[in-house]
């Protein structure tokens, strides 16, 4: 049995991974909405909020923006 995700001094490594990006098009900053009465498009904003906040703190790993 193989381990893909290690615990070292650095912090997660994930082996056999190889790198993936994501192109972001047309987003608006959101880092709230209301659970009872959101939309798709609202959510949308809210996940490459969160996937631009990871690609600040680990510079280069996370997305190819286009906006």
């Amino acid at each position: 049995m193989t381990r893909d995700v290690f615990l070292n001094a650095d912090g997660v490594e994930f082996a056999n991974a190889a790198a993936k990006t994501f192109t972001i098009d047309n987003d608006a900053t959101d880092r709230a909405f209301d659970a009872d009465t959101v939309a798709v498009a609202e959510l949308a904003d809210v996940v490459a909020t969160l996937i631009k906040d990871l690609e600040a703190l680990f510079p280069g790993n996370f997305i190819t923006t286009t906006s």
